[in-house]
């Protein structure tokens, strides 16, 4: 990050900063004591004002979510909540984003809810972790399923070219003969 603060001129992608910044506020929550809190803070904070500059849908979506963490660890889970929902609404404006950081926010949440004791919540947000998982999951089967069957085709294709090719050489061979 001071490499790139200071040679700021030359670094023209701030998604690279933005993604630096999260990584190390990553870094100082899960790696650091806890009096790295604030430092982590500070980073992730900072990713999410480049990331909301740039409009790097993931990159601002990952900075609240460990804001969010950060909040929880520091036992406000209203503001951790707050922080996630910042993060689900961030990535519904995309058209396009990794569908794993959703189920990462469902399961937050269903977390912090379930803590609280607010139960009703806690369940809803467990079916829509739910829902999108099976979601998810029928995704990857069919595109497994679909792998499969070009491969078996593929494969059948093959062995018919062999054959037509073992066909072709015996006829020649007869012929040959005659």
């Amino acid at each position: 990050i001071d490499i790139f603060t200071k040679n700021n001129d030359l670094m023209t992608n701030l998604s690279d900063l933005s993604f630096a910044n999260n990584n190390l506020a990553s870094l100082y929550l899960y790696s650091f004591p806890e009096s790295y809190r604030n430092k982590a803070l500070q980073h992730a904070k900072k990713a999410n004002e480049i990331a909301l500059k740039i409009d790097r849908t993931e990159h601002i979506a990952s900075s609240y979510g460990i804001i969010s963490s950060i909040y929880q660890a520091n036992n406000d889970p209203n503001t951790a909540i707050f922080y996630l929902l910042e993060a689900k609404e961030a990535l519904h404006k995309s058209s396009v984003f990794d569908r794993n950081i959703e189920l990462n926010i469902y399961e937050s949440l269903v977390d912090i809810y379930a803590q609280q004791g607010n139960f009703q919540e806690a369940l809803k947000y467990q079916k829509e972790y739910l829902a999108l998982f099976k979601t998810l999951y029928d995704q990857d089967k069919l595109a497994i399923t679909k792998k499969l069957e070009a491969d078996f085709d593929k494969e059948r294709h093959q062995q018919k070219l062999i054959k037509l090719q073992l066909e072709s050489d015996k006829n020649e061979h007869q012929i040959a003969l005659m």
